[in-house]
C-alpha cells in the first residue's frame, strides 16, 4: 500500500511543477532588451552604473541609460519593431521592455530626462498593453502612433501627435490627436498650441 503512493506523489508533484514552469511563467510578460543603434558617434550607454561609448546591437536592458552629445544619433529598437529616435542632447533611460510569449508587448516604459525624442510604435495586440514616455512635467500614452517629446531643462514638456493619438496626463489627462501638440509646465496641461 505505503510503498505504491510515494512514487505517485512523486510524479503527481512533478507534473505538477512542470505544467507550472512550462505553461504559467510561459505566459507571463518577460523583461526583453532593446537593440541600441548608433547612427553616429558620441553616444553612451550607461548599465549596471558604469558609462561606456555606446556601440551599435549593444543590448538596452531595464534600467539602462542612452545620453549622447550634439553629434550623436542613435536610436533604441524594440522586439516589436517599435524605434524610439534621440535627438542630440536627449537622455533617456529604458525602464521595462516586457512582451509576452509570443513576442507581443506587455509594456514598455521610458524615462526621459532631457532633449527630444521621436516614437514610432507599432500598433498593439493586446488590450492591456502599453507604450509610455515620462517626462518632469507629464507621460505621454500610446497604443499604436508616432509622436515627439521634448524634455527642456526648466522642467516643460511639449507632446508633438503625427499619426494616431497619445493620451497625456499631469495632474489632468487629455487625448492629442494627429496634427496637435501640446505643451507643459509644472505637472499640469498648460496650453494647446
Amino acid at each position: 500500500g505505503c510503498g505504491c503512493l510515494i512514487p505517485l506523489l512523486v510524479i503527481v508533484v512533478l507534473l505538477g511543477a512542470g505544467f507550472y514552469f512550462l505553461v504559467i511563467q510561459a505566459a507571463a510578460a518577460v523583461s526583453v532588451p532593446a537593440q541600441l543603434v548608433v547612427l553616429s558617434p558620441a553616444t553612451s550607454l550607461t548599465h549596471g552604473g558604469r558609462k561606456n561609448p555606446a556601440q551599435s546591437g549593444a543590448l538596452v536592458h531595464a534600467g539602462d541609460s542612452v545620453l549622447h552629445d550634439a553629434n550623436g544619433r542613435p536610436l533604441v529598437q524594440f522586439q516589436d519593431g517599435s524605434i524610439t529616435r534621440l535627438a542630440p542632447g536627449a537622455q533617456i533611460t529604458l525602464r521595462s521592455a516586457d512582451f509576452d510569449s509570443k513576442g507581443q508587448r506587455s509594456n514598455i516604459s521610458i524615462s526621459q530626462q532631457a532633449g527630444r525624442t521621436m516614437s514610432t510604435v507599432q500598433k498593439l495586440v493586446g488590450g492591456n498593453a502599453h507604450f509610455t514616455v515620462s517626462g518632469h512635467a507629464a507621460n505621454a500614452s500610446v497604443r499604436g502612433t508616432k509622436f515627439e517629446v521634448i524634455q527642456n531643462a526648466d522642467g516643460s514638456f511639449r507632446l508633438k501627435t503625427f499619426v494616431g493619438s497619445v493620451a497625456l496626463s499631469g495632474t489632468n489627462s487629455v487625448i492629442v490627436g494627429a496634427g496637435q501638440q501640446w505643451r507643459l509646465r509644472k505637472d499640469d496641461l498648460d496650453a494647446y498650441i
